[in-house]
């Protein structure tokens, strides 16, 4: 959201900032009102523009309906909103956690958790196929196969 040069160093908005300051106003209507077609109490939307209670996905899609924007605005808003609260709250310790990349995931030696859950630890190659096959299995998917076309078949 900070590809913007005049944005970076702002912190995101929360998304009933956006309704209080910009939106609730523009409609011209009261937040009861607001808060009927809604379908929601009037507290569950007093708290969303005190910046009490987050956009859920559900409310997103209320939000989304009514204004004639779709969902996508406000989960995108809560979500940079929320991403940087945790980073401010979790800083000195996520600056502490390490980032291991995937080629260093494929050197583990032969007497690591994987070697041990029989994945290749030759060359990457054979890994990769493993990891694949595996995923498929877990999720109950079929890996494609090549089929003859029915003119090939007859």
């Amino acid at each position: 959201m900070a590809s913007n040069s005049l944005l970076k160093g702002l912190k995101p908005m929360h998304p009933g900032e956006m309704l209080r300051e910009d939106v609730l106003p523009a409609l011209g209507k009261t937040k009861t009102e607001i808060a009927g077609l809604l379908g929601i109490s009037r507290q569950t939307l007093f708290d969303i523009l005190s910046e009490k209670q987050p956009v859920t996905p559900a409310m997103a899609l209320r939000f989304g309906k009514l204004l004639g924007n779709g969902p996508d605005l406000w989960i995108d808003l809560q979500r940079a909103y929320d991403l940087h609260v945790a980073k401010k709250k979790l800083g000195k310790a996520l600056a502490k956690i390490p980032t291991i990349s995937a080629a260093e995931l494929m050197r583990y030696p032969k007497t690591s958790r994987l070697a041990r859950l029989g994945v290749p630890t030759d060359s990457g190659e054979p890994r990769r196929k493993f990891f694949s096959r595996h995923c498929c299995e877990q999720q109950g998917l079929r890996q494609r196969v090549a089929r003859p076309s029915p003119d090939q078949a007859r």
